[in-house]
């Protein structure tokens, strides 16, 4: 969330900085028309380009993948609670964080550190320049929403007659609205104090675009009031504090309804869903609390700094560090429902793992079910056969019935006034399912009357 400090503390030159959150740091990874020098950025490159552009690429694509999967499975919910459309809300923002900063941030670091074609740099420039402050703003709002979460659960835990009247899905998405409202009012600032101009460059002999601030970038009140302070209040403060007190506040109320549990059984199964949700969300919150850390650090740590080399080789491994882990932060959130949250798991085999069952049913193990019904078949046969005195009974009542039966089937004739092998004929040609058990015994009589043959 200290993103700003890397654009903000930028010299009107060509070193404008990639949007990311190492602090009053800046780079030539979008704006730049020439690679930096080994000299200065011999150290900060491998950290840069290694961990934060490479692993940063790897840890947005597969958290985006992950996110979306969390979406599907926290969908299909089946309950009245507000939380999982607020998961839901955390995990669109964080989605559009994860691709925003890749495509913004970790593949043009790529791009400047020669791993992939330097010609994306010109392509996502135009688009920087108007999408720059993009990761910011979701950022932001996952990190509101988390504190939004974790006070719907403080209420639903603290006071669940309250909350089963108060917390509705037009409460939770009139408080999202509010959150989106207020993280695009409170950002304008930003997209006022940068632009983008068309400049000639005498070295490439071409029309670059420039990265620069504007009056308003340079201003007292932009770069110490509101950036300085002002941000470090809205981004660190306020989430740190209101988080720290709700989650103790949760925790002391987890304690208190499991000594004060509710008498009915209904009433008891929903509170265990709930205290069930709620430990999930306190995993998430906690994870949160301390990937925030890193970043909070490094904006202390290289605030009045201009570029990378005017910061310490610790100080630059430390920013890329707390870069990288941002980005872990909002791809991680899928892991944490799967090892906390039972029910997580239940709706997500019960979504995906049933339909993979299915088409794979469907397709080969038909045969096998086939067989292993004929073998239940056979071996409840043998049990039957095996019994003293059964066999001879069930035999019996079997021809009984099957004589009478095809002995009538032409006009009720009787047996002997039919042709020679009628019961024969008509007996083999009648097919007996082996899959029901009911008519196990109709082999061996079917067998027996063809050895007996006409009479």
């Amino acid at each position: 969330m200290a993103q700003y400090d890397k654009v903000n503390s930028q010299s009107d030159s060509f070193n404008s900085s990639c949007w990311n959150c190492s602090t009053n740091l800046t780079t030539s990874s979008v704006s730049s028309t020439t690679p930096p020098t080994v000299t200065d950025d011999s150290d900060i490159w491998p950290w840069r380009v290694g961990l934060f552009g490479g692993g940063g690429t790897i840890i947005a694509c597969v958290g985006v993948v992950s996110n979306i999967v969390a979406i599907v499975v926290l969908a299909h919910y089946r309950t009245k609670s507000t939380a999982p459309f607020l998961l839901i809300c955390l995990a669109v923002f964080d989605t559009l964080f994860l691709t925003s900063e890749l495509f913004l941030e970790t593949l043009t670091y790529l791009a400047q550190g020669g791993v992939i074609s330097d010609s994306y740099r010109d392509f996502i420039r135009p688009i920087y320049c108007i999408l720059f402050p993009v990761p910011l703003l979701f950022r932001t709002n996952s990190a509101y929403t988390i504190l939004l979460i974790t006070l719907e659960r403080y209420t639903v835990v603290a006071w669940p007659l309250t909350a089963h009247r108060l917390l509705r899905p037009r409460v939770a998405r009139l408080a999202v609205v509010v959150v989106i409202s207020f993280v695009l009012v409170y950002h304008t600032p930003v997209y006022l104090a940068f632009s983008c101009s068309t400049i000639f460059h005498n070295k490439t002999q071409r029309n670059v675009l420039k990265f620069h601030r504007t009056s308003f970038g340079k201003s007292e009140f932009y770069n110490h009031v509101y950036h300085t302070w002002m941000n470090l209040t809205v981004h660190f403060w306020i989430p740190f504090l209101l988080l720290l007190v709700f989650n103790v506040l949760l925790l002391v109320a987890l304690k208190r309804s499991k000594t004060h549990g509710p008498a009915t059984n209904d009433t008891q199964n929903r509170t265990k869903r709930e205290r069930r949700l709620t430990v999930m969300v306190l995993c998430m919150t906690g994870i949160f609390f301390l990937c925030e850390l890193f970043p909070a650090v490094s904006f202390i740590l290289t605030t009045g700094l201009n570029r990378f080399n005017e910061c310490s080789m610790n100080c630059n491994r430390f920013s890329a560090v707390a870069d990288t882990i941002i980005m872990l932060n909002a791809a991680i959130n899928f892991a944490i429902y799967c090892a906390t949250g039972r029910k997580f798991r239940d709706v997500f085999r019960q979504v995906f793992c049933s339909r993979i069952c299915l088409a794979h049913t469907s397709g080969g193990t038909t045969t096998r079910n086939s067989r292993s019904s004929s073998d239940r078949v056979e071996n409840s046969s043998r049990k039957i056969s095996a019994q003293p005195g059964h066999h001879d009974s069930v035999h019996q009542g079997w021809s009984t019935r099957l004589r009478s039966f095809f002995c009538c089937s032409r006009g009720g004739a009787p047996r002997g006034s039919g042709p020679s092998r009628t019961s024969s004929t008509v007996l083999s040609s009648v097919t007996f399912p082996a899959e029901t058990n009911r008519f196990a015994p109709l082999r061996a009589v079917r067998k027996s009357l063809r050895d007996e043959g006409p009479r």
